[in-house]
């Protein structure tokens, strides 16, 4: 088992890998200065239960950004900063590709005092590049 699975085993317990959370209930418990970061095994794409429910839910402004080159940095800042303010939904993907800007990403979102219909979704890979102040937050 890899390091950053042993990590969340011993902080979460063993149910965090077997255990599928209710995507709608962890929506209500969290702030809109929350991003919720879903982790997967590589080859697995957990953006798809995001896409699902914001049909669902008839979310109107909801915005999938695929991270994965620089110059998507200023694309996911501005659907951000535009759906922190006007209510929506972001959902970045493959955040995994990109741990140094993930590095500055809570500040941002705080920075930009989001409205309470906002929310943030990332999906990343499990690793261990991951900021650790991500996955506590």
């Amino acid at each position: 088992m890899p390091a950053f699975q042993l990590f969340l085993n011993q902080v979460f317990g063993p149910q965090f890998f077997t255990k599928e959370m209710e995507l709608s209930h962890v929506i209500q418990q969290t702030s809109p200065s929350s991003p919720i970061l879903l982790c997967s095994t590589p080859g697995h794409d957990a953006s798809s239960k995001v896409d699902e429910l914001a049909q669902y839910l008839a979310i109107k402004n909801y915005r999938p950004i695929a991270m994965g080159s620089k110059e998507v940095f200023d694309i996911a800042e501005k659907a951000i900063s535009n759906l922190a303010r006007t209510g929506g939904w972001v959902l970045l993907k493959n955040v995994h590709l990109e741990p140094q800007w993930l590095l500055k990403l809570d500040r941002f979102v705080l920075s930009q005092n989001p409205v309470p219909e906002f929310k943030l979704f990332l999906t990343s890979e499990i690793s261990q590049n991951l900021p650790s102040s991500l996955i506590r937050s």
